[in-house]
């Protein structure tokens, strides 16, 4: 019985072993997380002057056109920085989170960029609700 639990001890030193070993050699290097930094941080400043456009834009309250368009430059950077998650998730050991965080944040500027763009294609002005401003005066098709 001894013998049995001293092989059984061998045996699971040296999986652990062997699986450290592999998560080392998959671990990446300081200059490879440097480069993985400096890729993903170039991306996400980019996304970052697009959103302060669109918030700059909001308080302007620009017309939907500009909107939809702000948003959608958004959205492109968006991508971007998803599609490098997901192509360097692995070789630059990025969490899993972090790219359903970026994919959920994404479907609310795709839901955005929708609704906007639907107003820009209908003419709707942000806060104009009719000539006169009161919902009283409300146009009608009769």
């Amino acid at each position: 019985m001894t013998i049995h639990r001293s092989r059984l001890l061998l045996t699971l030193a040296a999986l652990s072993l062997s699986t450290g070993a592999a998560l080392a050699a998959s671990a990446p290097s300081l200059e490879e997380r440097d480069a993985c930094a400096r890729g993903y941080a170039s991306l996400r400043e980019d996304a970052e002057a697009k959103g302060k456009m669109i918030r700059e834009a909001g308080v302007r309250h620009v017309a939907a056109e500009e909107s939809c368009k702000l948003i959608s430059a958004y959205s492109t950077a968006e991508v971007k920085m998803i599609k490098y998650v997901e192509v360097n998730a692995t070789g630059c050991a990025i969490p899993g989170s972090v790219m359903e965080q970026l994919k959920a944040g994404h479907k609310n500027t795709v839901g955005l960029l929708e609704k906007i763009c639907a107003a820009a294609q209908k003419g709707v002005i942000p806060g104009q609700i009719n000539d006169f401003g009161d919902p009283s005066f409300e146009r009608r098709q009769f």
